[in-house]
């Protein structure tokens, strides 16, 4: 199975120039703690940049800032973690571990935005493939096979 199949399409996203307070607007709407950061190019939606509750609480709120005059790009997190919807499911969680990513943008072949993938989604569908082997019934030994290995 590939990234594409499992990511979330359906994402929150907004333009460099966007208002942090619009762009908290926009997570709670979605009920999505991130925000993609995008740019039109040659007619495609890019991924730019993310915006996490973190970098909000972080850069904004605890610094007294009034978040409807803070803009995206100011606390966007530039170069996010990228992967392309044909990618392993496995590769890219290992992937994602060992750069510590909790989300990564999910891109077509041309680069353009398709959703976005946590490594929440990637364990779950990983560990229900793995509940799937181990179901009863699925290929189960036949019956004159050995069933010791002594």
């Amino acid at each position: 199975m590939s990234v594409g199949a499992i990511c979330n399409r359906l994402i929150p996203t907004a333009a460099k120039s966007t208002s942090v307070r619009d762009a908290a607007k926009c997570m709670r709407a979605f009920d999505e703690p991130v925000v993609v950061v995008v740019d039109e190019r040659e007619g495609k939606r890019v991924a730019v940049g993310i915006v996490t509750e973190h970098e909000v609480a972080q850069s904004v709120v605890a610094c007294g800032a009034d978040p409807s005059q803070v803009a995206l790009q100011d606390v966007m997190r530039a170069n996010p973690g990228f992967v392309n919807e044909a990618d392993d499911l496995l590769e890219t969680a290992f992937w994602m571990h060992r750069n510590r990513l909790r989300e990564a943008i999910v891109h077509d072949e041309s680069g353009a935005l398709v959703g976005l993938v946590t490594i929440e989604r990637l364990i779950e569908t990983l560990a229900g493939d793995l509940i799937g082997l181990a179901e009863p019934g699925v290929d189960e030994a036949p019956a004159d096979r050995p069933h010791a290995l002594h």
